[in-house]
């Protein structure tokens, strides 16, 4: 379902119940041990935990091209030091095209419990003493505090909101509140009936109409976390229909199976849009649910019930933390071997490997030249290629991610024709100015047109981006999407009309303000509607066929518009403008691979070697 992201913050409710009820009936008890708390978790995670990642580990092994098994290894590693939400903060956006084909992206929210976990338990040992109205007291603030802090997170660092424990504890909060009787129960039965189906229709509105360009969680999470609160309430005060229809035996069953499922439903989605290279369809999506529905049960039947309730049970407390410990040395330590040794390339054939490490075949000037910061660029600290005979910089190189793609190209013609020039990308960023990006982006091109007119040698600015995205305001490759909206300080409503508008509007800016200069735009470059290096090695190793690449109707279907748009433009405005999908593209297809060497390291992106290619192309429009 659209919105069915949402269940991560309903089970942090449910477990936040849960775990705050058998934890302080404990202390009520004097019953309280962490050993014992940590051995019930052990017994509970571990088990079908890792056996999901054994499985995980040798599928990626036999299928996965090496950037991508590299990265499965570090996800590998974080995942059993729970972790795993920290490294996915620093480099996956939960919605972007590689985060679908993660098999252990879900395991951040197992991450964000544990975390929850070392903390609450002793936290609420200590504050028992106190008394019991110290620790709701204790636990409201806490709860207002961390909700505050996703709130601002969402608009300041989303990521962060989205994966960080801070703006997510209070959403177990709740639930422990809930266990800890910060409410008095409902007795009156039309109230439960109220709050349950309250509760219920709460979340059945985030599950239909949430989208993955919903902020989230902040605000937003007010909703599923409320509503199931309002379930578990209307429940304490002797039930409702609701919780009536979640006692049957159908909802009972889920419930028994939710761990294994929660483990096994998302490697088997990520493993299948991995093989086949796109999302699962009509009666695909009911075969992953099968497959999903089946391994969960054997997990349940096989793997959680022996260490629960069978003979495994009756392994001893230092016996389960050997073993746990053992275990987790040991997945760390495949995680790092795939991790160092950039995802175990030898597994393939030489022309399986040159196909697939073109993923690693980048600008390697990359991280040195782009995203340097406003305040580096003002203060000259920038990137400056070329020719080393050329007495000062006579261009400047523009771009966001797609510039900095293109940037070996332009530095070896450059070098080539005895100039040199300045390296301003921004990955991420469209190089216009007075674009409501963020305040990075916006900073960096004002302190990039700074820097160029500092610069009197400086005749010719190159500018380059993924034109389509921001015209059309839609992605294509990979993984499809819209609404990608663009405003700037005269927009009132988003639309895909506004996006044009808008990109006329900063066009008209950037060249103004560019006056005098020779200015070029460089548009035109081919989206591929697959990752490159993975497409090619798999069809290579598996499927003993090549990848062809995007054909050519489909992509000048693409560039209609913006090629239309250029073209106007660049007679207005007297600007040059390069469609290079002519050097990109023959009659049938865009060209991906050139023997066993791709031209891109991803979707859309031209790798080193690709941006090489067509040194010629960039010669001609610096030579002028």
């Amino acid at each position: 379902m659209p919105g069915g992201f949402v269940g991560v913050d309903i089970f942090f409710v449910i477990s936040g119940y849960l775990i705050a009820g058998i934890l302080w009936r404990d202390i009520e008890t004097d019953n309280f041990s962490i050993l014992k708390f940590y051995e019930r978790r052990i017994r509970r995670i571990f088990p079908a935990l890792f056996a999901m990642l054994l499985f995980s580990a040798a599928t990626a092994y036999v299928f996965f091209m090496p950037l991508d098994f590299r990265t499965f290894s570090a996800s590998l590693s974080a995942t059993v030091l729970f972790a795993s939400n920290i490294l996915f903060w620093t480099n996956t956006d939960y919605f972007d095209q590689t985060a679908a084909i993660k098999p252990l992206l879900h395991t951040w929210s197992l991450a964000v419990e544990e975390q929850y976990y070392t903390v609450f338990p002793l936290l609420l040992f200590f504050l028992g003493r106190i008394g019991k109205r110290a620790i709701l007291a204790v636990l409201v603030a806490l709860t207002i505090i961390s909700f505050a802090i996703s709130v601002i997170q969402v608009a300041r660092a989303p990521d962060a909101a989205f994966y960080l424990p801070f703006g997510r504890v209070w959403e177990l909060l709740v639930g422990a509140l809930l266990a800890l009787g910060l409410f008095q129960v409902p007795v009156r039965a039309w109230v439960r009936e109220t709050l349950g189906f309250s509760g219920l229709a709460m979340i059945a509105f985030c599950l239909a109409f949430y989208t993955e360009h919903t902020a989230f969680p902040g605000f937003a999470a007010l909703l599923p976390v409320i509503g199931a609160a309002l379930i578990i309430y209307a429940a304490s005060g002797g039930g409702s229909r609701v919780s009536i229809l979640l006692s049957t035996s159908p909802f009972v069953w889920i419930g028994k199976i939710s761990y294994s499922l929660y483990l096994w439903h998302w490697p088997v989605l990520a493993f299948f849009r991995y093989l086949v290279m796109r999302d699962p369809q009509d009666l695909e999506v009911i075969a992953c649910l099968a497959v999903m529905f089946l391994a969960a049960w054997l997990s349940l039947r096989f793997v959680e019930t022996p260490f629960r309730e069978g003979r495994f049970r009756q392994i001893s407390r230092q016996q389960l933390f050997s073993v746990g410990g053992v275990m987790t040395a040991i997945a760390v330590m495949i995680g790092a071997i795939g991790f160092m040794t950039r995802g175990l390339p030898s597994r393939f054939d030489s022309e399986t490997r040159q196909l697939s490490m073109a993923a690693y075949d980048i600008n390697p000037l990359r991280g040195k030249c782009d995203r340097r910061s406003p305040a580096q660029v003002d203060a000259g600290s920038f990137c400056v290629e070329g020719s080393a005979l050329a007495s000062a910089p006579s261009f400047a190189l523009l771009g966001d991610s797609f510039g900095d793609a293109i940037a070996p190209g332009v530095i070896k013609a450059a070098e080539t024709l005895g100039r040199k020039g300045l390296m301003l990308t921004y990955s991420g960023c469209y190089p216009l100015l007075g674009l409501n990006q963020t305040h990075a982006c916006r900073e960096f091109m004002e302190a990039s047109m700074r820097a160029i007119e500092r610069q009197s040698s400086v005749k010719q600015v190159v500018i380059v981006a993924r034109w389509t995205a921001a015209y059309l305001g839609s992605r294509f490759g990979e993984r499809m999407d819209t609404g990608w909206f663009l405003t700037d300080d005269f927009t009132k409503d988003k639309s895909y009309d506004e996006n044009k508008r808008v990109m006329e509007r900063a066009l008209v800016r950037t060249v103004e303000r560019l006056k005098g200069r020779d200015v070029v735009f460089i548009y035109g470059i081919p989206e591929h509607d697959r990752n490159v290096p993975r497409a090619a090695g798999l069809y290579r190793f598996f499927y003993k066929s090549e990848y062809k690449g995007l054909p050519r109707a489909v992509n000048e279907t693409r560039q209609k518009d913006v090629k239309t748009f250029m073209s106007r433009m660049s007679v207005a405005m007297n600007f040059r403008a390069f469609d290079v999908s002519d050097r990109l593209c023959d009659v049938q297809f865009c060209i991906a691979i050139n023997g066993y060497t791709s031209l891109y390291y991803d979707d859309n992106h031209i790798s080193r070697i690709g941006s090489l290619e067509i040194t010629d192309l960039f010669e001609k429009f610096l030579s002028h």
